[in-house]
């Protein structure tokens, strides 16, 4: 067999059979937020980490966390929890949610974090919304309050989402016991952002200020009492996705199996 036909046919058949399998990424921890311990986080974080000046929020290793800034409720704010030996954040009723970002405003995965539902009542869902820049401002508005009409997820389009389904289980606040959410391995999505913001779908305000609504029947305000313990926030180098494979189409693989067939043709009749 000429040397051309040698060198054309294996690759012609080798890039017929081809398969392309999508790259596992391994995230590389570059960032943990733990929240220490004793005293290193204040009982109260009021600062609005969604906003270029980020000032009163909390800050760890690279990682800043605070509210969303709320012009219906000045003093929404989150709290330490947990045992003074294993500080966590703790977000409910009276607030408008925890929002993270990197403190120089860098992109990255978002690899996991625990939680602990163990102090909520049951129902409903947390949801993580991830989104491209660090600062986005205004989340929130003051346009329909006392009953915010605002887009679920803020009035900044989101680019990556994950629920948290509401179910109740965990410790106490003195025993938490935390669950591992690895969000980027439940959605490439959160691979490549600039902050997240934790909120309970559907109460994107501080809940307590608004949606005053009273169950007519048992005079209860009609916003869920929901609680989240949140701990371990680990963060990892952005990843950016690798560019599109172009599938090969089936011709090549029948062009390249009909080829293999006439030469093996031909070297029968060579040696017949």
């Amino acid at each position: 067999m000429p040397s051309f036909r040698k060198k054309i046919l294996p690759a012609l058949l080798l890039t017929g059979g081809a398969t392309f399998a999508g790259q596992a990424s391994a995230y590389t921890v570059t960032n943990t937020m733990t929240f220490l311990t004793g005293t290193t986080l204040p009982g109260g974080v009021y600062g609005h980490a969604n906003t270029a000046a980020a000032t009163g929020t909390y800050a760890e290793d690279g990682i800043i966390v605070g509210v969303v800034g709320d012009p219906t409720d000045i003093n929404a704010h989150v709290h330490s929890a947990g045992p003074s030996t294993n500080r966590a954040l703790e977000y409910h009723t009276d607030s408008s949610g925890m929002y993270f970002r990197k403190a120089d405003g860098s992109a990255f995965s978002l690899v996991s974090l625990d939680y602990d539902l163990g102090s909520s009542t049951e129902g409903g869902n947390f949801a993580i919304y991830g989104f491209k820049n660090a600062v986005n401002d205004p989340m929130l508005s003051a346009a329909g309050s006392p009953s915010p009409t605002d887009p679920e997820g803020g009035l900044i389009p989101y680019v990556a989402s994950k629920l948290i389904a509401n179910d109740g289980i965990g410790g106490t606040p003195k025993a938490p016991v935390y669950r591992t959410l690895n969000v980027a391995e439940a959605g490439n999505a959160f691979e490549n952002i600039s902050a997240f913001w934790i909120t309970y779908q559907g109460f994107n305000h501080s809940p307590t200020t608004n949606y005053k609504a009273l169950d007519p029947v048992t005079g209860a305000p009609l916003y869920p009492d929901f609680n989240i313990h949140v701990d371990n926030v680990k963060l990892g180098a952005a990843v950016t996705p690798p560019p599109a494979t172009v599938p090969v189409p089936g011709a090549v693989w029948l062009f390249g199996t009909g080829l293999a067939g006439l030469m093996a043709s031909r070297r029968k009749k060579a040696t017949a």
